[in-house]
């Protein structure tokens, strides 16, 4: 990793979410993302240098084994139930991410760390300053929902040069190894995420730039700056390899401002594709 760049993507997946959709997203960050913007990669399987896939990265990129961080390794060992009908009380599918963000805010040394899902699509060159515009001055940005339990988690960021301490992704890494997630309402990164956001912001430890505080419900991201270079192919979506047109339909019906002005988001494919 180059020190000097200011921003790195975290991401995670496994082998079943490298073959449905992180090997085409992930090489479409490949092609659009400048040299500038550091990637770490959480590939549990290793499936993502593997299988003749050496070489295709660019070399600034780090590729972490997560098993690696003894806090992950051993929440997995203690939470081996998978496959949960109630994805809000699924605390072990949704904990990858967390103990990703963990690991990287105590090894990676750029001044902007964001997370970004492997289903995350990108379809535009990004220049190197659009991330760090996203902060507005503040410590975290993220895609609130404000009529649902909880925000759109695809992508958000901190700025590690504003942080006070608890530092957030370690905060946000404590509730599940203590194990006091399992006392929320909900277990699932997007919910614990929003339950630790609000209460640092009232105990005056952060500020949040919130990029869709117009957004109800709904596919937010379609909302967002984030839509003028990325899809986020969220649940299905990666069925079609698209978002669909009711996300639109459904934002619009509300009056909701979209940011579809890219010629990507011509031609939508329908959510009935999905279901094939």
């Amino acid at each position: 990793m180059d020190d000097t760049n200011t921003v790195t993507l975290v991401t995670t997946f496994n082998h079943t979410l490298w073959e449905r959709y992180a090997r085409l997203c992930l090489r479409s960050w490949a092609s659009h993302l400048p040299e500038s913007i550091d990637v770490w990669v959480y590939d549990e399987s290793g499936v993502g240098q593997s299988n003749g896939q050496q070489g295709k990265w660019p070399a600034h990129w780090e590729w972490q084994d997560p098993f690696e961080y003894a806090a992950y390794r051993e929440f997995m060992n203690d939470h081996t139930t998978q496959n949960i009908q109630d994805y809000r009380r699924d605390v072990r599918r949704f904990a990858h991410k967390v103990f990703a963000l963990g690991h990287a805010s105590l090894h990676c040394r750029s001044e902007y760390l964001i997370w970004l899902d492997a289903d995350v699509f990108i379809f535009e060159d990004i220049p190197a300053d659009f991330f760090p515009s996203l902060f507005n001055g503040h410590f975290l940005f993220y895609l609130s929902r404000h009529a649902y339990t909880h925000s759109e988690c695809g992508c958000w960021g901190m700025d590690t040069r504003l942080a006070t301490r608890p530092f957030f992704p370690l905060a946000l890494e404590a509730l599940y190894r203590s194990g006091s997630v399992l006392d929320l309402p909900e277990q699932h990164d997007s919910f614990v995420f929003d339950w630790l956001r609000k209460r640092q912001e009232s105990a005056g430890l952060i500020t949040s730039h919130d990029l869709t505080p117009h957004v109800p419900k709904g596919h937010a991201w379609l909302a967002s700056p984030l839509a003028s270079y990325m899809d986020h192919w969220k649940g299905d979506r990666w069925k079609t390899f698209k978002s669909w047109q009711e996300d639109v339909s459904g934002m619009t019906g509300r009056g909701i401002k979209l940011n579809l002005t890219h010629p990507y988001w011509r031609n939508l494919p329908s959510r009935v594709g999905a279901r094939k």
